[in-house]
């Protein structure tokens, strides 16, 4: 799904299509309109540095990107109402060949996935989810890049579903994983 030429749409509904449907076409929009010291204040605000716009080749560590998630949980940055609501946008993204395969039917996940690839030879495909497990949640992301996009998926599912097994498992005292983060 795809925002159309000449219809107007809220902001609300752009951060629908840009989130849900991974619509560039919304993010481009909403970029256009961005309040750039907004953004900036934003990055400072959650201890990340301030990225140049401009840089087309601006990039985030996994460890970094998982700090929006993090936030995002602990309503620790927007108000409660609109984390739940960025939240509740997360868990109706329509990519489901990622973490979602790995993990149970029906287990609730909030993520986002992000893909980059030149002709064909070498692609990127990140995703980052808070994945709820029995009441409890955890923050996972994974960032690959190679040469078979069906192999980097393939990853992305194998590395949710030993996430959660691990976790889901009695006998693995799941403390070890919530002092600290993990970083692939």
């Amino acid at each position: 799904k795809q925002v159309e030429v000449g219809k107007t749409y809220t902001i609300k509904q752009l951060l629908e299509y840009m989130i849900k449907y991974s619509d560039n076409n919304a993010t481009y929009l909403l970029k256009k309109n961005l309040n750039v010291s907004q953004f900036k204040k934003t990055y400072e605000n959650v201890g990340l540095p301030v990225p140049n716009i401009m840089d087309v080749t601006y990039s985030l560590s996994a460890e970094d990107y998982s700090v929006f998630l993090k936030v995002l949980y602990n309503a620790g940055y927007l108000s409660i109402e609109n984390s739940e609501y960025a939240i509740k946008l997360l868990t109706e993204c329509d990519f489901k060949d990622g973490f979602a395969k790995g993990l149970p039917a029906g287990t609730p996940v909030a993520h986002k996935f992000g893909e980059w690839g030149d002709n064909g030879m070498n692609h990127e495909l990140h995703e980052s989810g808070i994945i709820y497990l029995d009441g409890d949640a955890y923050i996972l992301t994974v960032m690959t890049s190679g040469k078979n996009l069906p192999e980097l998926l393939k990853t992305l599912q194998e590395v949710s579903k030993l996430f959660y097994e691990e976790l889901d498992d009695p006998n693995v005292p799941n403390a070890l994983f919530k002092k600290k983060d993990i970083v692939l």
